[in-house]
């Protein structure tokens, strides 16, 4: 199902329409990503960070047990409660 169309202009670039933009939550500055499934285009939100930064950001640079879930799930817990902590 198309839910709007663009023009290519001559230097190959493409204006986003406003219901694409709202439908991947993007605005200016933005980055997307164009994927290729199964022969057809697909554009999509890019991820803006790579699990190690994600990983760095909650553990700090050390990570000894660094795919263990419950390590991960009170990284996030210590990580919630410090952004969050009323002063």
């Amino acid at each position: 199902m198309s839910i709007a169309r663009s023009k290519i202009t001559s230097d190959g670039d493409i204006s986003m329409p406003a219901e694409v933009m709202t439908c991947l939550g993007v605005g200016p500055g933005a980055m997307v990503a164009w994927e290729l499934r199964e022969g057809e285009v697909v554009l999509r939100r890019a991820n803006t960070r790579t699990s190690e930064e994600v990983h760095g950001a909650l553990f700090g640079s050390s990570g000894a047990n660094a795919g263990v879930a419950a390590d991960v799930k009170k990284g996030v817990r210590t990580y919630l409660r410090r952004r969050h902590a009323r002063s």
